[in-house]
Order: structure tokens, then C-alpha cells, then sequence
């Protein structure tokens, strides 16, 4: 089709008027709304001691911008609260009280009221009804009492972490990202000493959940800052039973978790594993991370890392000592150390004499199964003499007491082997 003066249908400047006079009109009705229900909260000198004049009052409040959301949530709230006569003559006292607090605080309608309504939909359906309305209102009571000129922020943070903390127990609902709960105990809800808002545990389940994965720490205590996000947790036992294995456990000490995320770290922790440390456990640091299945195949969390790099294991297989420092990750065990201070793997034959000594910073272990490594410092020993590599990949079968040692292609690997029985390199 022709255009005049080269522009088409959508590009001329009268269509563009038209489109921002209209974006003005919307954004002018939007303004109006607000400012009308806003009015309304502030304009009340105060709001009727009379239940039923009450009831009335608050539905105007909220009916007044005429959106059909909130005259679809006034509507529900009346058939499921009102009509029903779910709260008694002294819980609507203080249901008054509280709107009154917010009407002096000159609080809108959206998001405060609007969020509290949805809060006393949610009550009736407890178990503890009346215990909770209390415990509830006695936090919302003060919290309110307690705002500092304009700061809302803690008041919507609380309307909005209630409802899922109320009836699934969650300290962080993401529906796209990980999801913290308490999936066992009893979290209470109450103010700090600073007014703010915290959840308290003692001795219950934390557990985090993401695309199918979840981690969970038994037995712990702690506090949850809801305006932070912040978990700081005490005590607690975290194992690898998602890989079978129950017995395999890290007791925590002090531990801090961002809920925004689907990670966290404890410095200080003590592991159980008695395949390898039958005598007691050891110190370390830990970490756990929530992961799909389809990123993580093999299982690399939880991870242990123990402090004592000097720790001697004689029971890897048959003739198999080690000692260095020991981590575990997922399902996969290493022996650990430094370029300074290396890990060491000493193989003896049969009848006691030492046969191979390799040193690396790190080797893979399968418990009476085999041992890998890269970039390990190499001797076999024939008699008083040997035959020695400063770099080779190294994989012992210890089922099957086989070695396979291969010269790394760069660096170090590049160099001949060193042999001293028949003095030639």
C-alpha cells in the first residue's frame, strides 16, 4: 500500500499523539485510583468502634478506586470471613485496632490493607486458629506501633511472607528458584530486640528445595531475619543419604545461609565417616548446593574438607597407605595437599615391602576399588633401587594390584624417566 510522505500507517506523527495522549489518560486514571483510596485512609478521623460500621467501612475503603481485583477480594472476604462469623467480637476489636494504627500512619490501601485482608483469609484454615491469629497480631501490633516515619517497607515485607510462612512453614517461596522451609518443628514468629521481624527455630528441619533437588539440615536451631533473608543457624546434622548413604554425616556448629540463594558454607564442622575414620570423627569445613539433574550428573555436593592435612588412612585397600589432607565431594573421595606439602600414597607388596610412592596434590579414591591421579611425583622401587618420573597420570587397580602410568604430554611430563639400577635416564 502507498504510503504519503514515507511513512506507513503505524509511523505517522498524528498515531504517535494519539498513543501518548492515551498512555497519559492510563497513567492519570492509575494516579487517580491510588490517590483515592489513599485519600480515603488518611482522610478518616477515625475508624467506627461499631463492628458492622467497621466491616462497611473498610469495604468502602478498599471499593473505592472501583478495581475489579479488589472488589472481587472485598466480595470473597465478606462470604468467607464476615458472613461466616469466623472471628469472634474480640478479634475484630483488634482487627480494627490495626487498621486504625495503619489509617494513622496514613498507610494506603494497596498494598497494606489490601495485604492484611489476605492475611486474615488465612487463619480459619490453621490448625491453631485462635493461637495463631494472636501470635500473628501481637508481631503486626507492635511492628506498626513501632514505625519510624515513613519506613513501611518491614510492614509490607511481614504481609507478604506471611501467607506462605503461615500455612506451608516457608521462610523463602520462589516458584522459579529455590524454596526454603522449615520441614519439621514448630517456627515462631516474633520481633527482635531491634523491632525487627525474625522467625526462631529450635530443634527442627531446615530444607531447601530447586528443578527437583532438595538439601535439608536435621536438628538444628536458629533465627531467620526477614528482612535480610538471613538464616543464622546453630547445631544441626547435614548427610549424603541422596547418594545412600545415611551413615556419611557433617554435625554443624555456627552457620549463616543467604536464602536468596541455593548454597551456603559452614567453617567449622565435624565428619563422620567410619569406612575411613573408624576411630572418631574429623574437623573441616563443609558446603551443600542445591543442583538439577542435569547439572550435576556425578554428584558433587555436600563437600567436606578437613583441616589436618597429616591425616594417615591405612584401610583404602590391600596394601594402599595414605596420608594427607581428606575431602569429599558428592559421592567422589580425595586425598588432598599442596604444592608444597603434597599428598603421599605409599603401595607395599604382599610381604610388607614398599613397591611405589607417588606424591600430587590431589588423588581420586575408591575405597578397595582404585586410585587416580594427574601430575603425580612417581617411584617404583626394585630392591635398593628405582625408576622415578616427575610427572606421570597415574591409576591403580586395587582389586586387581595393576598399575597404569602414562608421562604427562606438557611440562613436566615431557621428561625421561629416571633409573637407577641401570643409571640411565
Amino acid at each position: 500500500m502507498a504510503t504519503r510522505g514515507g511513512l506507513g500507517l503505524f509511523g505517522s506523527s498524528k498515531n504517535t499523539e494519539i498513543m501518548n495522549v492515551v498512555r497519559l489518560v492510563v497513567i492519570l486514571i492509575a494516579t487517580i485510583v491510588i490517590a483515592h483510596s489513599s485519600a480515603l485512609a488518611q482522610s478518616r478521623d477515625t475508624f467506627s468502634t461499631s463492628i458492622p460500621s467497621f466491616q462497611e467501612e473498610l469495604s468502602e475503603l478498599l471499593t473505592a478506586g472501583k478495581r475489579e481485583v479488589l472488589e472481587q477480594l472485598v466480595k470473597d472476604f465478606r462470604e468467607e470471613i464476615i458472613d461466616r462469623g469466623v472471628y469472634t467480637e474480640d478479634q475484630w476489636m483488634v482487627i480494627r485496632e490495626m487498621a486504625e494504627r495503619m489509617r494513622l500512619r496514613k498507610m494506603n490501601a494497596d498494598p497494606y490493607y489490601i495485604g492484611y485482608l489476605e492475611v486474615l483469609r488465612l487463619f480459619p484454615t490453621l490448625a491453631d486458629p485462635a493461637t495463631a491469629f494472636n501470635d500473628w497480631h501481637e508481631v503486626f501490633g507492635r511492628m506498626l506501633q513501632g514505625i519510624e516515619g515513613n519506613r513501611f517497607q518491614p510492614v509490607q515485607r511481614l504481609l507478604t511472607f506471611s501467607p506462605p510462612f503461615l500455612t506451608g512453614q516457608f521462610l523463602r517461596l520462589n516458584e522459579l528458584n529455590t524454596r526454603w522451609s522449615v520441614s519439621s518443628g514448630s517456627p515462631r514468629l516474633q520481633l527482635d530486640s531491634s523491632g525487627s521481624a525474625v522467625v526462631v527455630l529450635e530443634e527442627g528441619d531446615l530444607k531447601a528445595t530447586r528443578l527437583g533437588d532438595s538439601i535439608q539440615i536435621f536438628g538444628t536451631s536458629g533465627t531467620f531475619q526477614l528482612e535480610e533473608d538471613l538464616w543464622s543457624g546453630t547445631g544441626g546434622q547435614v548427610d549424603w543419604r541422596r547418594y545412600g548413604n545415611p551413615e556419611i554425616a557433617c554435625a554443624l556448629n555456627g552457620y549463616q545461609i543467604d536464602m536468596v540463594r541455593s548454597f551456603y558454607t559452614a567453617d567449622s564442622v565435624t565428619l563422620t565417616h567410619l569406612k575411613y575414620f573408624p576411630d572418631g570423627p574429623i574437623s573441616g569445613s563443609f558446603e551443600d548446593k542445591i543442583f538439577s539433574v542435569s547439572e550435576d550428573s556425578t554428584g558433587s555436593y555436600p563437600r567436606f574438607t578437613s583441616f589436618d592435612q597429616q591425616l594417615s588412612i591405612e584401610n583404602i585397600g590391600q596394601g594402599v597407605a595414605f596420608q594427607g589432607g581428606f575431602r569429599i565431594q558428592g559421592t567422589t573421595v580425595y586425598g588432598y595437599g599442596s604444592r608444597r606439602d603434597p599428598a603421599r600414597i605409599d603401595i607395599f607388596s604382599t610381604d610388607g615391602v614398599r613397591a611405589f610412592s607417588g606424591l600430587s596434590e590431589s588423588f581420586a579414591i575408591r575405597q578397595g576399588e582404585r586410585i587416580g591421579s594427574r601430575d603425580v611425583e612417581a617411584s617404583i622401587y626394585l630392591a635398593q633401587d628405582s625408576i622415578s618420573h616427575p610427572s606421570l597420570n597415574l591409576r591403580y587397580d586395587i582389586a586387581q594390584k595393576t598399575f597404569d602410568l602414562r608421562r604427562n604430554p606438557d611440562g613436566n611430563g615431557r621428561n625421561p624417566f629416571l633409573d637407577t639400577y641401570h643409571q640411565v635416564n
